[in-house]
Parts: structure tokens; sequence; C-alpha cells
């Protein structure tokens, strides 16, 4: 799968650049036949450019709506399994739309086998989007100190960029959003992806991703929680 960034495509975010980036590394090193639990997930209309029915894995796909052709039609706060029958849950993009995320981390907790993994995406610095709420921003103490307590022993939590990469992110929604649709949209255009491409740089050079103030922001976080 190609995962490349195009910049000049307004319709594709950082945000869904670091994800679909984030489940491809992560899924390529799950053992095939593995039993996975896509929380949320979707058999159809897919978001990004990631397809976890591309990899050779028994995937359950759980959803409270049914449009989108869910396996299970479920709460996932409520998950209807019985205890230790999965390997490896994946839960993306979701738990900001969940009221109660903990109660979701110890349904998970639950349905994981002994040393199963739970791989989780979820935004920071990104737009209020519905979907149908979206009720929270969480930092990586919050995953860090709940994931713990609930009872995963193993616990990593990476940002998924910095600064730079935030103020793309806000760009490509303003163009695809707005900026298309002002006047000089041919002049704006150019303008906005030549600063897309500096800022994009800005994002890779060592000095600023260990800036402590730039590194501070992130468009999200990437979980890996081991049981």
């Amino acid at each position: 799968m190609n995962n490349t960034l195009d910049l000049e495509n307004f319709s594709y975010s950082i945000r869904r650049y670091f994800v679909d980036q984030f489940y491809t590394q992560k899924v390529a090193q799950i053992a095939d036949g593995s039993c996975v639990l896509d929380l949320g997930g979707t058999k159809i209309l897919k978001r990004g450019k990631f397809d976890i029915g591309k990899y050779d894995l028994n995937v359950v796909y759980a959803n409270l709506t049914t449009n989108k052709k869910p396996d299970v039609q479920a709460d996932v706060a409520f998950i209807p399994f019985r205890s230790s029958s999965f390997d490896v849950i994946i839960c993306s993009e979701l738990l900001e739309h969940i009221a109660e995320p903990r109660y979701v981390l110890e349904e998970s907790y639950r349905v994981l086998r002994d040393g199963g993994i739970m791989l989780i995406c979820t935004p920071f610095l990104f737009r209020v989007h519905a979907d149908p709420y979206d009720y929270a921003r969480y930092t990586d103490y919050y995953w860090r100190t709940f994931l713990s307590q609930v009872g995963f022993r193993e616990i990593m939590v990476e940002n998924q960029g910095g600064f730079f990469a935030v103020m793309v992110d806000n760009l490509k929604t303003y163009m695809l959003k707005v900026g298309c649709q002002a006047p000089f949209r041919n002049l704006k255009t150019k303008m906005i992806t030549a600063l897309l491409h500096w800022m994009w740089r800005q994002e890779h050079k060592p000095k600023n991703q260990n800036h402590e103030i730039l590194k501070s922001y992130t468009t999200g976080y990437g979980v890996v929680a081991i049981k």
C-alpha cells in the first residue's frame, strides 16, 4: 500500500496520513491468522488508505451503526464476546467519540487474550468533528495512566507529528473547506501549497523535532498496549 503524503490533495489530512502509517507498520507485525476485533471498524466506505481486510487476519468488525456493514452491531462499551477471545484489538479514531472511554478500555482488556495487543489511534490537535458526537481530546498522560489502571502491562505512546504537522493539517483543512472557494483561488492555492511544502520540510528537521516547545504539539497519538 502507498502511504505517500500528497500535500496538494487537500482531502487527505495529515491526521489520516499518520493513522495510515501507524496501522501499516503495526499490523504488518501481527502473525498471520490472528483474531482481530476492529472496534468502530467498517467493511465499506473506509477512510484513508489503510485496509486491514487485505491482510491474512481473521477480522471481526464491530460498530454501533449498520450503515457500513459491520459483522456485529454493538456498543463498544459492552463488547458482546467472551473473555480472552481476541489476539488484537484495533480502536482507530474512535475514543474521542465515546463519552466514557475507560469502559471501552476495560472491555477491550477483558476480551483480549493474555499477551494480546490493543492498537489505538486518537486525535489531539484536530478540529471538532461530529460522527455523531465529539467529546474530548486526551493527552499521552491520560493513555498511560488509564491503560495501566485497567491492567495493561506494557504501554507505548507515540506522538504523531509536531507543531508544523499540526499547522500543515490546519492549512489543508482550510483549503479544502474554505480557501478553494474564495476569490483568487488559483493564486491562493499556489501560495498555500508552497507554504505547505516548506512547513513539511520543517517538520522533519531534527532541531524542530527535538525542540521542547515544538514537540509539545501533536496531531494525535498512536498507542500500543499489551495485556
